[in-house]
């Protein structure tokens, strides 16, 4: 609610810049009426920029080549949802601006769900409460904010996209693979998400491996039970093949345009937009720096632990690597899609488009940005007491409907206080600058 009123106070009081970016035509034949004059000003500082196409989409379809960059699932959600409310609002308003307010309605729905989802994530990596409700509330305040609420499917991405990496963490590959493809519906980026399948299914391959070798050391010999089963690994191999085969095509296109357009983009002029995306580009950098040097065991292993249960199934000595936080074990895999994704945006897209895609593509964002605002002091749990002090005080702030620990509680480190500053600047700043059609990250 607080953003929805700035940008309708900002967009009041400052006018709009011309710039020079796709606007809908208008049907004529739309009637206007007092209900489309009220969207008008609650909420028509968020149709700008991109927000122009899906709502075109939606409403007319692909009309117009450039409208192909965008992929149809949240237009067509949109549409289903704008359909269902105009049957009672057509009395009230036109037909466009039931779409508008179904956007925000789908997004504001999403982003509420999201939040929940990637607490949720984040206590299954991380394994610690607190971190996990820092990271939710981060996320709810996160430097892409505008973008999460205007009409664009940022929103819709996070949620299958987290959604899919809350399942194929804690289930099966074969479960996750429907909400991946959502989300591959919905942004082209969606493919990079094909590593985290792979990475389960390496793991999944690495304590098969382990049990037939238990197996065979004790018994001397492969039963026909362990022959099936390794028979059945053997099929990592059309596993990897039809995955490079899916993704085959996108990335010769991809390398044509790094061969053609590769640094092209890095001119003078460009410098405000590289200096937008240069915190959270540096978020990422920083967290993936400290992760290596960290956990150059883990790294060097590429993630992938022994089994700590033996062919019978006792238990073994576990191995020696983080289980618990930003150092745990199970974030490498985030840590290096994050990485290989941020260099992609660097190098080969409109960088300006940076922040928002990483905020919408990668939890570990938020992970690291918890740590950060977690006293390192009592983090780690010397004090058992102070750790419980901690646990509590999370639990009270998730029970409250007001009281908010980032918000309430300023941090005391400094790079606590640098990231806090920055998710808010750019969430408030960016939320002013995007409903005047100014340009933003």
């Amino acid at each position: 609610m607080i953003f929805l009123f700035l940008q309708a106070l900002s967009n009041l009081l400052i006018p709009d810049h011309h710039a020079d970016a796709f606007i809908s035509p208008e049907n004529p034949e739309l009637p206007v009426l007092w209900g489309d004059k009220v969207i008008e000003f609650i909420l028509g500082g968020l149709v700008r920029w991109d927000a122009q196409y899906f709502l075109h989409i939606a409403e007319y379809g692909y009309t117009h080549e450039n409208t192909l960059a965008f992929f149809p699932v949240f237009p067509m959600l949109v549409r289903l949802i704008g359909n269902i409310l105009h049957f009672p609002l057509q009395y009230v308003m036109n037909y466009h601006s039931v779409l508008i307010l179904s956007s925000v309605i789908l997004n504001f729905y999403m982003f509420v769900k999201t939040a929940s989802i990637l607490h949720r994530l984040s206590e299954e990596v991380l394994k610690s409460e607190v971190l996990a409700y820092k990271a939710a509330i981060l996320f709810c305040i996160n430097p892409a904010t505008v973008f999460f609420t205007a009409p664009y499917s940022e929103c819709l991405y996070a949620f299958f996209t987290f959604s899919a990496l809350l399942v194929n963490q804690s289930q099966s590959t074969t479960r996750s693979a429907f909400p991946f493809a959502l989300a591959s519906s919905v942004r082209s980026n969606g493919l990079v998400n094909i590593g985290f399948i792979l990475y389960r299914k390496l793991l999944d391959c690495n304590n098969y491996y382990h049990k037939i070798r238990n197996a065979t050391t004790e018994s001397g010999q492969l039963s026909l039970l362990l022959v099936v089963v390794l028979t059945f690994n053997y099929t990592l191999i059309p596993l990897f093949v039809g995955c490079f085969l899916v993704m085959l095509p996108f990335a010769i296109f991809q390398m044509w345009c790094y061969l053609v357009g590769l640094l092209r983009y890095y001119e003078v002029r460009q410098v405000p937009n590289f200096m937008l995306a240069l915190p959270v580009v540096m978020i990422v950098i920083c967290h993936a720096a400290l992760y290596m040097v960290d956990n150059p065991q883990i790294c060097w292993s590429f993630g992938i632990p022994q089994p700590s249960v033996d062919g019978k199934g006792n238990k073994k000595k576990p191995h020696s690597w983080p289980d618990k936080g930003i150092n745990s074990w199970r974030v490498f895999v985030y840590t290096a899609h994050s990485l290989g994704l941020c260099a992609f945006c660097v190098l080969c897209i409109h960088v300006q488009v940076t922040t928002r895609l990483l905020c919408s593509s990668c939890p570990v964002i938020y992970w690291f940005a918890a740590h950060l605002l977690t006293d390192q002091t009592k983090k780690e749990g010397k004090d058992e007491r102070q750790c419980v002090e901690i646990r509590a005080e999370a639990v009270e702030n998730m029970n409250s409907f007001y009281k908010v620990a980032l918000l309430s509680e300023f941090p005391k480190s400094f790079w606590g206080q640098v990231i806090l500053s920055y998710f808010l600047l750019y969430c408030f700043v960016g939320v002013i600058l995007y409903s005047n059609f100014l340009p933003w990250t």
